[in-house]
Order: C-alpha cells, then structure tokens, then sequence
C-alpha cells in the first residue's frame, strides 16, 4: 500500500506533534528543576549578600572601636584615673604655650564617675588675641585624646583693644575597662 501526497503530509505531521508532545513529557520536569534552581541560587545570592553587608558592618565597628580606643585613655582600673587629670592639663598647657595664650586660670573640677567612663574637666581662663584663640581651639579640636569644649564665654578684654578674656570649660573622657577592680 501506498501512501499519497496526504497521507505523508499527515503522518509527518503526526510525527512531529507526537515528538513535540515527547520532547514536552521529557523536557517540562527538567524545566522545572531549571526554574527551581534559579529561584535557590538567586536567593542564595540574597542571603550571601546580607552575609557580606553584615561582614562590612562588622569591620566598620571594628574600626570604630580602634578610633574610640585612639580618641579616649583607657584605664584598666578606677585608682588611675588621677593620672588622666595632668596628663590633661600638661596637654592643654602645651596647647596655651603654642598659641601665645596668657592664662589666668587653669583648675581640674571634680572628676565625673560613670559605669564604663569618666570625664575629666578643667576650668580655663586666659586672654589672647583672635588668631591666637583660633589656634588654640584648633589644637583641641585635633588632640589625641580628644579634648571637647563643654562651654565658652568670650568678652572684650579690659587689657586692651583686639584682646579677648575668654572662660571655658574643657573636657577628656577617660574609658575605665574593669569597673571596681583593685
């Protein structure tokens, strides 16, 4: 029997759906296998992505651990504080020296206890020019350990024009690692 024009066009056309319909049956699982593992692998990425962000929030609070460690004394027990009080009048005496300050005035007050710190302050009174207080907090600005001034009244001096009196109050923490230890 033979087939006609027709009939070949049919059964090559029955192949080809039924080999489509194959390759659909084989191929959908694998697809979806396929769409599955996009799905993981991109939340995979997500997931590493927070891993990393929380590994660069690590090494920032590192690093500002190392610059609070530079900017403040630490003392491994309360008895030393007392040390922290010369060391800062020596580094805000320095500081005057340098910037041509004339001070009158330059007394520790009462140092303020805290669980973890304490703050070291000194009263200062001085006459000087304007470029000269302008240096002079430019220093305090930049010390090492970081010096803050708390409060700052400036008048005309009595000593003469371009001359100012200027009253402050200056202050250092001091980091106290081991509370209570003896």
């Amino acid at each position: 029997m033979r087939l006609g024009v027709r009939e070949r066009r049919a059964v090559a056309i029955g192949g080809v759906l039924a080999g489509l319909i194959v390759a659909y049956a084989g191929l959908a699982p694998l697809y979806d296998r396929w769409v599955r593992a996009g799905e993981q692998m991109a939340a995979a990425q997500k997931k590493l992505g927070r891993v990393e962000e929380a590994q660069k929030l690590a090494r920032r609070a590192d690093e500002l651990r190392e610059t609070a460690g530079r900017a403040v004394t630490s003392y491994a027990w309360r008895g030393r504080l007392t040390e922290h009080v010369p060391r800062t009048i020596a580094q805000i005496e320095d500081f005057a020296t340098y910037s041509q300050l004339s001070v009158t005035r330059l007394e520790p007050l009462p140092i303020e206890d805290h669980e973890r710190y304490a703050k070291v302050s000194l009263a200062l009174s001085f006459d000087c020019a304007l470029p000269a207080l302008s240096q002079f907090l430019y220093d305090l600005e930049r010390a090492q350990p970081v010096l803050a001034v708390e409060t700052m009244q400036v008048s005309a001096s009595r000593l003469g024009l371009g001359r100012l009196e200027v009253n402050m109050r200056v202050s250092s923490l001091a980091m106290v690692e081991e509370a209570g230890a003896g």
